[in-house]
């Protein structure tokens, strides 16, 4: 037993020693257990112990203020003398626990609901807008104001091109007129009479398929000397 005892005398010692040269870390505490530990304190006591506390540390200011629904003020709740890490929550909707009421800490995102935003719906009657119908109109008007400006603009101009048009369609009237009076002045009735009963007395016979095979060799015969014969180049 005195071994034993001694034992845990020394692990003890150097555990302290441990600590007082901060080789071991020190436990983390997270932030619903302290404020559950220190929750019961009055509020008067808890601003002198954070008032001593701040007077006495000089280097950062470590303390937690912590708004519980039933208090309008807050409390400062102290630190320990040693540094401790808290885990605090999250910025997307943390949640923390603290005796028997659950605090959601307001998130940073714009849109943290998740409703979507689109605009207010018009109440009562809604004009119709019928400006478009007003555009077509005043196309339509701006259209025959515009042609009767170019119609009186260009009168003279287009009188001058409908006149040569014209001018040109006559003179080729007249020219053909003037060549079947021409023709007919030509006319001679007595060879035309000639010609026609001349017709009519000597009427050419059909050839038959041999004669029209020695018109077709004697065509031949003739055109053979034009027959250019091109020989192939064989490079």
């Amino acid at each position: 037993m005195a071994f034993v005892r001694a034992l845990t005398r020394a692990a003890s010692e150097v555990g302290r020693v441990a600590r007082a040269v901060r080789l071991i870390p020190p436990p983390q505490r997270k932030l619903n257990q302290i404020a559950h530990l220190e929750s019961y304190l009055p509020v008067t006591c808890l601003h002198r112990v954070t008032a001593e506390h701040l007077l006495a540390s000089t280097t950062v200011d470590r303390s937690v203020v912590y708004v519980p629904p039933g208090i309008k003020s807050p409390i400062n709740l102290p630190t320990l003398q040693r540094s401790w890490d808290y885990n605090l929550p999250s910025f997307v909707k943390p949640t923390t626990v603290i005796g028997d009421s659950k605090v959601i800490a307001p998130s940073t995102d714009t849109n943290s609901n998740g409703m979507e935003k689109t605009d207010p719906k018009l109440m009562g009657i809604v004009n119709e807008k019928r400006a478009v119908n007003m555009l077509i109109i005043r196309r339509k008007k701006m259209k025959k104001h515009k042609l009767r400006k170019l119609r009186k603009r260009m009168y003279a101009l287009w009188s001058k091109r409908r006149y040569r048009i014209e001018k040109n369609k006559e003179q080729v009237f007249r020219a053909e007129l003037l060549a079947q009076i021409h023709e007919a002045r030509a006319f001679d009735a007595e060879k035309f009479v000639t010609g026609v009963l001349d017709k009519l007395r000597n009427r050419p016979r059909p050839e038959t398929p041999e004669e029209r095979r020695e018109k077709l060799l004697e065509l031949m015969r003739k055109h053979r000397s034009n027959i250019q014969y091109i020989k192939p180049k064989l490079d």
